[in-house]
């Protein structure tokens, strides 16, 4: 007989388009040590697990006239933060990617967004 798939809801639902062009994902720190962020105690994981910082892949960026570190504006349709960019070419085109503080949480992923660069 025929298999019956049940459809789920892919992040291909979340397509993106002219309006959020970009798609964003999070992930909150995980990386722990009695209960503070790995970066509180180790020098070498603040570089590696960048908290508060968005990876945008360089052509993205240059599109978008952004340096490394410039304050970025991403929106979507639920938020609008302000994060420093970080330019990535391991960072897929049309994606960016945040690692979160603790406790923020901006639901389920991916994030349809657009970016700009903040107004001086």
């Amino acid at each position: 007989g025929k298999l019956n798939v049940p459809k789920t809801r892919s992040s291909a639902t979340k397509k993106i388009d002219k309006k959020f062009p970009l798609l964003l994902t999070t992930s909150v720190v995980e990386h722990t040590y009695r209960g503070f962020p790995l970066s509180t105690w180790v020098e070498g994981a603040r570089k590696l697990f960048a908290e508060g910082m968005v990876d945008i892949n360089s052509e993205d960026a240059r599109e978008a006239k952004i340096s490394p570190g410039d304050e970025m504006v991403v929106t979507s349709a639920h938020f609008e933060k302000i994060w420093p960019a970080r330019i990535s070419n391991q960072q897929p085109r049309r994606t960016l990617y945040i690692t979160l503080p603790r406790g923020e949480f901006l639901g389920p992923n991916p994030h349809p967004v657009r970016i700009r660069k903040k107004d001086v």
